[in-house]
């Protein structure tokens, strides 16, 4: 945990949702129905697996991998848009629950902005 974690958070429960598969839609509106039940369990914490745009170049099989991420300052467009997102961040919080979400900064597709963006990082990365 870092330092300047608060310590009372260590005793937190953590419930780990990837939003594509948590329902038949698998969208962040279909999620917030199932919110109440999650913390029922006793959920302090959700957790989101990453929910970025999931790069094309490259992707393993029909659906990719979300941790290609071709975008980190926008979401998947299939889980939703911004705005479907925030309004399940404020569930989460309405119910008294705090959300993280899941990102690997060293994970990222051959097609993200940023490579993009800085074609010199692309050189590290191949």
């Amino acid at each position: 945990m870092a330092k300047q974690t608060n310590i009372s958070l260590r005793g937190d429960v953590i419930y780990s949702v990837y939003v594509r598969s948590h329902t038949p839609e698998g969208t962040f509106r279909a999620l917030i129905p199932d919110l109440d039940r999650i913390r029922a369990l006793g959920t302090d914490i959700i957790w989101l697996m990453p929910i970025h745009p999931i790069g094309v170049k490259g992707k393993k099989g029909s659906l990719g991998c979300p941790y290609a991420n071709r975008d980190y300052r926008a979401v998947n467009p299939e889980y939703g848009t911004m705005e479907d997102f925030k309004a399940l961040v404020e569930e989460i919080h309405r119910r008294g629950m705090k959300c993280i979400i899941d990102v690997v900064y060293n994970h990222t597709s051959p097609d993200s902005v940023l490579t993009q963006e800085h074609p010199e990082f692309g050189e590290v990365w191949l």
